[in-house]
């Protein structure tokens, strides 16, 4: 039956669908003599999307409803997203629209109940967990925009928030107790409890999928209930995990009101896996609209041609009209349908999707109308963007709202300083009764070296800023991230600017960070991305003079993972 399954897959993909039809069947009614229905699930869905791209509607809904109620039966919300949106698609194409439109909705309705439900059963123990969810994400997307193709103002806001869920709630999927980079404040025998009641919950699912029996339905709802238990607790317990976890989607109206001012425009992404159509909502005082751009494939090229173009020149000198070119050609592919409405504006608010997290949008450039040739020696070109625009890009449009919030909230604050300076590791900083013998403090200088002008940096900016502390490298014993925390640093000035040296890791981006001290010691010497997400910090404003802290990993749906990032998302 897995064969047979792997075969049918393998043809599909290489789009021979009528061999994979033989393979796909033979899979199906294989586990269906076996009675493993849930092993049945993954060969039924492709088989499903076989009779789709073959145009056969009605087998692709009778597989649609067997889907849905194996899903009951397995109490897996994300079998019956996928169950709704086959039948979505084979609805509309049996011309049946409004049946069609009610399934999207009924497959986001889903979706929304699997990322909201902070431990699903059915996913609980799957390390892919996030990845899958925004895989349905992408296609539900796709599939409401094209079958109930928005045009009434109800439907298209509709749409866009439930974009703003995928993009605000994603990244939340990887906050779990346990597998967490976000650990919670909670004692360890809570922990333990808690992960002893998700082993007993996934093993219960797993009885109860395996055979379907009524008693083992009731364990399951048992130790569902018993995990919420410890669940609730734990977020009573650490308010900051609370918070962190609990961020929710900014709805239309609330963007309207917050961000939307005059001259402001909206632009925010969505960029799919597969080679599909990348979708753009433009909102301003005009109202919102809904576009669709070149295939994913098409802009992931043009995007690294043009950062190749920027970091590796060909011929070791940068390539000046090639780039200018390339930029160009991005904005026409990126803007170009909306060219009027950015023209008018003054401020533009980006939220970038996969690849255009890397992108630098401030380096776009306007095509120049009146050059007479675009690719000829006197090529004249129009003016960058950052030359005409104030330019805000956020991993999303949910944490800007949030960011505004606490502005707001922090505005009649009246702290001590303008500026609190972190003057970072120096020659001569080590620990005290450190000496040259000292095997890891000796490792902390050989890995990075001292910082030899920060003195000087924080002596230029105390002079050119009235109100400005430079807090000292220790607070008694504690030195590195212990001293930064006790020394008061984070509500004490309006801007905070750290000198020190950065690190990012590309495998784990929560542990990239900041060290603040040479001690050799990690645990003393790095504020971490993960450490940051239980710091107050009251300040306007934060600048790292440090390397790598704008570096990040993306995550598809999740936005660019840095340690600026992390200071973005705590607000």
């Amino acid at each position: 039956a897995q064969i047979a399954y792997l075969l049918g897959k393998a043809l599909y993909q290489q789009d021979k669908i009528d061999e994979a039809f033989t393979y796909l069947e033979d899979s199906v009614l294989d586990y269906r003599k076996l009675g493993q229905s849930e092993r049945m699930r993954n060969p039924l869905t492709l088989l499903a999307r076989a009779h789709l791209r073959k145009e056969r509607w009605a087998a692709a809904l009778t597989i649609a409803g067997e889907l849905r109620s194996e899903s009951r039966k397995l109490r897996d919300p994300a079998l019956r997203t996928n169950a709704e949106l086959i039948a979505a698609e084979a609805l509309w194409g049996m011309r049946r629209t409004t049946e069609a439109r009610e399934a999207c909705r009924a497959a986001m309705d889903s979706l929304l109940k699997t990322s909201e439900e902070w431990q699903t059963p059915s996913l609980a123990g799957s390390s892919s967990r996030s990845g899958h969810l925004m895989m349905l994400g992408y296609l539900a997307f796709d599939d409401f925009v094209r079958i109930t193709e928005p045009g009434r103002d109800e439907e298209l806001r509709e749409v866009f928030e439930f974009l703003q869920h995928l993009k605000a709630r994603s990244l939340l999927d990887r906050l779990q107790i346990g597998e967490s980079f976000v650990r919670p404040q909670i004692p360890l025998s809570l922990e333990e409890e808690e992960r002893q009641a998700k082993l007993r919950m996934v093993r219960s699912y797993k009885r109860f999928r395996d055979t379907g029996d009524e008693e083992k339905r009731l364990e399951l709802a048992e130790s569902e209930a018993n995990y919420q238990r410890i669940r609730a607790t734990i977020l009573e317990v650490d308010a900051r995990y609370r918070r962190v976890h609990d961020r929710r989607a900014a709805r239309l109206s609330e963007i309207r009101s917050q961000l939307v001012a005059p001259g402001t425009v909206v632009l925010d992404y969505l960029v799919p896996r597969a080679d599909e159509t990348v979708y753009l909502f433009v909102l301003d005082e005009s109202g919102l609209e809904l576009v669709e751009l070149a295939s994913s494939r098409k802009i992931s090229e043009q995007v690294g041609f043009y950062l190749n173009l920027i970091d590796q020149p060909p011929t070791g000198q940068p390539d000046e009209q090639a780039i200018i070119a390339a930029a160009e050609a991005l904005f026409s592919t990126l803007m170009g349908p909306i060219a009027d409405r950015v023209r008018s504006g003054r401020r533009l608010i980006i939220s970038p999707d996969a690849i255009l997290h890397r992108l630098p949008f401030s380096a776009l450039a306007l095509p120049d109308d009146a050059a007479a040739s675009r690719n000829g020696p006197d090529h004249v070109r129009g003016p960058y963007l950052a030359e005409l625009y104030t330019i805000i890009t956020v991993p999303s449009l949910s944490i800007l709202c949030d960011l505004e919030l606490s502005l707001a909230a922090r505005k009649d604050r009246n702290p001590d300083y303008d500026l609190a300076i972190w003057p970072g590791p120096e020659a001569g900083d080590q620990p005290a009764g450190a000496d040259d013998e000292n095997p890891k403090q000796r490792r902390g200088m050989e890995r990075f070296g001292p910082l030899r002008f920060a003195e000087a940096e924080s002596e230029v900016l105390s002079r050119e800023i009235q109100r400005t502390k430079i807090f000292p490298r220790s607070v008694g014993e504690a030195r590195g991230k212990q001293a930064f925390i006790q020394a008061d640093l984070l509500g004490t000035a309006h801007v905070i600017h750290v000198i020190a040296h950065g690190v990012f890791q590309d495998r784990r981006p929560w542990a990239s960070g900041l060290y603040l001290s040479l001690t050799g010691e990690d645990e003393v010497d790095r504020l971490s991305a993960a450490d940051v997400y239980y710091l107050d910090f009251s300040a306007d404003l934060i600048t790292l003079a440090a390397c790598e802290t704008a570096r990040g990993t993306v995550l598809h749906g999740e936005g660019m993972q840095s340690f600026a990032q992390a200071l973005f998302s705590s607000g």
